[in-house]
């Protein structure tokens, strides 16, 4: 793992050689901190889908941007399981600009103080395009 700072504050990232490794299977990763509301891409993901690498206001910023308007329920839909105490959740959705179908899996891996998520990942693989 590896710091990031974002806005003067300290974040953890996978390592850029593991997440190399683990996209060569078609798996993308980016991390959700769900108190703040934000998620950062990691390089690999950022590479691959052509999209920001730091997403404040999750998670209508990155809807805005990546997610086809027709598949936005399901997207939020997603989003809504683990602010309900999900553990896991996923989605398939389009993106943008034709970029193609990814399935989303968001999972919760730390818990915050009153037990809700305090903290995700995302593994994306990609489906066409």
């Amino acid at each position: 793992m590896r710091e990031i700072i974002y806005q003067d504050k300290r974040y953890e990232e996978t390592d850029n050689e593991l997440q190399k490794a683990i996209a060569v299977s078609g798996m993308y990763f980016f991390r959700y901190y769900y108190q703040d509301r934000l998620v950062i891409v990691a390089e690999t993901t950022v590479e691959r889908f052509a999209c920001k690498r730091f997403y404040p206001n999750m998670p209508q910023s990155f809807a805005e941007e990546i997610v086809c308007e027709e598949d936005q329920a399901a997207y939020y839909g997603m989003y809504e399981a683990i602010s309900c105490g999900e553990k896991k959740a996923s989605a398939v959705f389009g993106l943008k600009n034709g970029r193609g179908t990814v399935r989303v899996v968001l999972s919760v891996f730390e818990k915050d103080e009153n037990g809700g998520a305090g903290g995700g990942r995302r593994h994306d693989r990609r489906r066409d395009g």
